[in-house]
């Protein structure tokens, strides 16, 4: 009696376990999404590149951190500012590494600047902007990436 009693309560548990965990995939209705996860347009996808330096991190960086504009403004001086407005779509606060390289107009690279770590507070448009030393650059591109951690 009671081993026919253990073997049904291990079932039972089993099956609210499993009606638990299939809820989603059965068609369980869930709310939208409360703010829009845009992806940058195309303009804007050929300047932002994520670097992938830990598994899955591209993933993570592209769904969080969200271009909502990018592009290049020529100075009066003659160089090329680049500026991205970001905004973070974590509940939390975003380290991130940006790199920046300017072009000339055949697309060879003529500056590279250090990784400069920043900082997306979560919920507020942030600006990242960079300056070229040399009047020839004519496009940029901004690398992104997790921190490295040292130590």
């Amino acid at each position: 009696m009671f081993k026919h009693l253990g073997i049904v309560t291990i079932l039972c548990f089993g099956f609210l376990a499993l009606q638990f965990c299939c809820k989603p995939v059965i068609g369980l209705k869930t709310a939208a999404p409360t703010q829009p996860t845009a992806r940058p347009t195309v303009g804007q996808q050929e300047h932002i590149i994520y670097v992938v330096n830990e598994k899955r991190a591209r993933f993570t960086l592209q769904r969080y951190l969200r271009v909502d504009r990018c592009e290049g403004r020529r100075e009066d001086s003659g160089l090329l500012t680049a500026f991205a407005v970001f905004n973070n779509l974590r509940h939390k606060d975003l380290w991130v590494e940006i790199q920046t390289v300017f072009l000339d107009s055949d697309m060879v690279e003529i500056e590279r600047t250090n990784w400069q770590p920043m900082q997306f507070v979560s919920g507020v448009n942030t600006t990242f902007k960079q300056t070229s030393i040399s009047t020839h650059a004519t496009d940029f591109r901004f690398y992104i990436r997790k921190p490295r951690i040292t130590g």
